[in-house]
């Protein structure tokens, strides 16, 4: 277990999914065991409601082919050092939980076709202090070159989501409230670099897991 020394940046908690990879945890200290729904605003738990009846009953939209991939143009790119990479892997091995992305975002991305699953071994983080806002690294367990961050405001119930290679290319991206949406590839590439960023400033304050 990481010592509370450490956590100047940082509150990581075992991650717990819901329907579309929804936080279903509240931090309570450096690490911290699931919270229940009792612990969520009355807002974000109906917005929790929506998304899981969304699973069972919504088709997922097309993808638009324009939307795959991101334009070779974009200037706003970040990437994670090798150093810092490893360190976020060796986080996730040691702390992370293997956790099966909901269909409805999946096939939505168009990482699976309709009845197939994939599974991401995922931790997250937020700033000291800060139950609202969280950020989520996933690594797909088929395949560990897709890799997806996500950011959890929940205050409005949102999550936007970024596919990305190992290097730190924007691919495609969602914003979900229980049905999920595109986004455009310049907010889609831009997003991922603050999220990218985030990770980058994060984890160079902790030590080696």
């Amino acid at each position: 277990m990481l010592s509370r020394k450490n956590s100047a940046m940082l509150s990581f908690v075992f991650s717990s999914m819901l329907s579309a990879a929804l936080l279903s945890t509240a931090p309570q200290g450096f690490i911290s065991a699931a919270a229940g729904p009792e612990a969520l605003p009355a807002a974000f738990q109906q917005a929790l409601t929506t998304i899981r009846q969304a699973s069972q009953s919504a088709q997922p939209r097309a993808v638009p082919a324009a939307f795959v991939s991101a334009s070779a143009q974009m200037l706003d790119h970040a990437v994670l050092t090798a150093e810092q990479m490893n360190k976020i892997d060796g986080y996730n091995r040691k702390i992370g939980a293997d956790m099966a992305f909901d269909p409805i975002i999946t096939q939505f991305l168009g990482l699976t076709r309709p009845g197939e699953t994939m599974t991401f071994r995922q931790f997250n983080g937020s700033d000291d202090g800060d139950t609202v806002h969280f950020h989520y690294f996933n690594r797909s367990e088929t395949d560990p070159n897709v890799m997806i961050f996500y950011f959890l405001d929940k205050n409005k119930g949102l999550i936007t989501g970024y596919v990305t290679n190992p290097q730190f290319d924007y691919i495609s991206g969602y914003v979900t409230d229980g049905t999920p949406s595109a986004v455009s590839a310049q907010a889609g590439a831009a997003g991922l670099a603050d999220e990218i960023r985030w990770w980058a400033k994060s984890i160079d304050s902790l030590p080696n897991p």
